[in-house]
């Protein structure tokens, strides 16, 4: 059977909430974007392996319809970010298959970008589309408070590896929820009561680096019940920030006894 042709997207957007977006996300990353333009939502989304997924959530006015879906490159997000935004506010775009194209007029009149770029390069995991809203359930608490649990948590890691000689691929921080308190801890990886999960020390602590709020807010979401992915939540003025973890798997956990991790408590 001959190959179907791929479709192509012709649509407008806020050129100027785009520039804006991708300002925000190139000043915390150098990783491609993937963009996604939904009715009055435009999402950026960053990967950084397959388990932690940072998107940025701006509003858009007017909408997008269809949705479109496409990535820009480390090249083209840098050009964006040394040069202007557009002057009309409508940017005009076209998505055919990995080429995309976005016209806009600035100060200096009528422009053009083009580039090309494969959606299938993003190491996106099956749940991308769970990870990418906030939860409702999420907790406010102190960003310091939360910060200051989670490198504790790493500091005593660090000192599981080398007193008990082990593997770092076997450490990890537990995260779980006891009540209306958030326990963070540092542990072995084994199995664990209902409701805690294990996750990757080094994708926490870089997490961590892309929240600025004095407050922000953190949930954990069952994917089913052995896998869970806890969420760090940014609300800036104009803008949500959304960590999104994935758990680790079970294929390398000892059963190990609890022990006491660190607290933060609800504010």
């Amino acid at each position: 059977m001959p190959r179907q042709a791929p479709a192509t997207a012709q649509f407008s957007l806020d050129g100027q909430t785009l520039w804006k977006g991708v300002r925000h996300v190139s000043a915390c990353t150098d990783e491609p974007i993937l963009s996604i333009a939904h009715g009055h939502n435009l999402t950026l989304v960053v990967f950084r392996e397959a388990r932690l997924v940072i998107s940025w959530h701006f509003s858009l006015s007017p909408g997008v319809e269809p949705s479109a879906v496409f990535g820009i490159p480390p090249m083209i997000a840098s050009h964006m970010c040394k040069s202007a935004p557009p002057v009309s506010r409508l940017a005009r775009m076209t998505v055919h298959g990995s080429d995309v194209s976005l016209s806009a007029d600035d100060a200096d009149g009528s422009f053009e970008l083009r580039w090309r770029f494969e959606i299938a390069q993003f190491p996106a995991p099956p749940e991308l589309y769970r990870l990418l809203p906030a939860p409702p359930a999420a907790i406010a608490l102190h960003h310091l408070e939360v910060a200051d649990a989670i490198l504790g948590a790493a500091a005593r890691l660090m000192a599981l590896e080398v007193e008990r000689q082990l593997h770092r691929s076997k450490l990890a921080v537990l995260v779980g929820m006891h009540g209306d308190r958030l326990v963070i801890d540092g542990r072995e990886v084994g199995k664990e009561p209902p409701g805690f999960y294990h996750f990757d020390p080094r994708l926490v602590t870089r997490a961590l680096e892309f929240l600025s709020s004095d407050q922000i807010e953190v949930g954990l979401t069952p994917l089913d019940p052995q896998r869970a992915f806890l969420s760090l939540v940014d609300r800036q003025q104009d803008h949500t920030l959304h960590c999104a973890l994935l758990s680790l798997g079970l294929d390398t956990q000892r059963l190990i006894a609890p022990g006491r991790g660190m607290v933060a408590r609800r504010t």
